[in-house]
C-alpha cells in the first residue's frame, strides 16, 4: 500500500533503521517479559505442549520471538514485521543462537497475511499499537482468525501510559499521546491516554474469537525497582526517537524539548521517583465448530 494512500497511521512511527531503536526494542521486550511473569505466563503447560506453530505479529528485532522459539523447541516460530532491517537482525540472531525452528519474514500488516488458512496454533501481538493505526486492527484480527487453526489462540498485549510523580515525564507523555491521537494511532477519546487496553477484548470477540480471558500486569520503574535505571534509559531513548513527532505538533520547540527531557531525567533519577505502567494481555480461542 502506498504511504500516501494508507494514511499517517500506516507509516512507521520511528526510523527503524536506527540502531538505537533496535536496542530500545530489545531492552523493552526483556523488561516486559519479566513484568508479565514470563514469556507466555497466561497459558498452562498442557496448552503450550499442544502448540506446534506460532506467528508473532510486528516482531521487531525478534528478541521475544527467539526466546519463545528456545522455550517451545521444536515448535515452528514465525515472526513478521514491516521493517526489512528488523527482520534481517532477527534472522542473524536466530543463526547465532542456533534456533532452526525460527523464521522471520517481511510483511505489511495493513495487507492480507501471506499465509494459508489454518496454519498456526497461536498468533500473538505484543504492542501492535507501535506498528499499527487503529483503523487496521479489525482487518488484521480477521486475517489472524483466518490463518489460525480451529481451537487456536489469539493473544494480544498492550500498555497504557505511565503514571508517575514526574511533571516533565507527564508533560512529554501528554504531548506524545495527543500527537498519536491526531494520527489516529490510539483509541483515546481525549488524547490523554493510549486507550487501547480496554478495546482488546471487544476486538477479539468482534473478530469471531470466543472464551475471552484478560490478565493485567504492572511495570514498576520506580527508583526502588530492579530495572529502574534501564527504564530511565528507555524513557530517554523513546522520547529522543519520537522527537520529530513531538516537534511536529508545534506545541513544543527544540529548545523546550531538550530542557524538558533533561528535567525528566533529573526527576526520574530522584530518590523520591515513583512510576507504574499498567498493561493487559487478552486472549481468546477460534471456535472449533466452524
Amino acid at each position: 500500500m502506498d504511504k500516501t494512500a494508507a494514511g499517517a497511521d500506516a507509516v512507521p512511527l520511528i526510523n527503524v533503521e536506527l540502531g538505537a531503536e533496535t536496542a530500545r526494542l530489545v531492552n523493552l521486550d526483556q523488561i516486559m517479559t519479566q513484568s508479565m511473569g514470563g514469556l507466555l505466563p497466561d497459558l498452562p503447560a498442557e496448552q503450550l505442549e499442544g502448540i506446534k506453530s506460532l506467528l508473532d505479529l510486528a516482531c521487531g528485532p525478534g528478541s521475544w520471538t527467539l526466546d519463545v522459539a528456545h522455550r517451545l523447541y521444536p515448535c515452528q516460530i514465525t515472526g513478521v514485521d514491516t521493517s526489512r532491517e528488523m527482520v534481517q537482525y532477527a534472522r542473524a540472531m536466530a543463526r547465532v543462537r542456533g534456533l532452526d525452528n525460527a523464521d522471520f519474514l517481511v510483511m505489511n500488516l495493513t495487507q492480507p497475511l501471506d499465509f494459508a488458512d489454518e496454519t498456526f496454533d497461536l498468533v500473538t501481538g505484543r504492542l501492535l499499537s507501535r506498528a499499527l493505526g487503529q483503523a487496521y486492527w479489525p482487518a488484521l484480527l480477521g486475517e489472524s482468525f483466518r490463518v489460525m487453526k480451529p481451537g487456536g489462540i489469539m493473544r494480544l498485549t498492550e500498555c497504557e501510559i505511565a503514571l508517575s510523580n514526574s511533571p516533565a515525564l507527564h508533560y512529554l507523555q501528554t504531548l506524545l499521546t495527543r500527537a498519536l491521537r491526531q494520527q489516529c494511532r490510539t483509541c483515546s477519546v481525549d488524547g490523554r491516554s493510549m486507550g487501547m487496553v480496554h478495546r482488546l477484548g471487544k476486538w477479539l470477540l468482534d473478530a469471531g474469537f470466543e472464551q475471552l480471558h484478560q490478565r493485567p500486569f504492572v511495570l514498576d520503574s520506580s527508583v526502588y525497582s530492579s530495572w529502574h535505571y534501564r527504564l530511565v534509559k528507555e524513557a530517554e531513548a523513546t522520547f529522543s526517537l519520537f522527537k520529530p513527532i513531538l516537534l511536529s505538533t508545534e506545541v513544543i520547540d527544540e529548545v523546550l524539548f531538550e530542557n524538558t527531557l533533561q528535567q525528566m531525567l533529573f526527576e526520574m533519577l530522584n530518590e523520591d521517583f515513583t512510576c507504574l505502567t499498567f498493561g493487559l494481555t487478552a486472549w481468546a480461542v477460534k471456535p472449533v465448530y466452524l
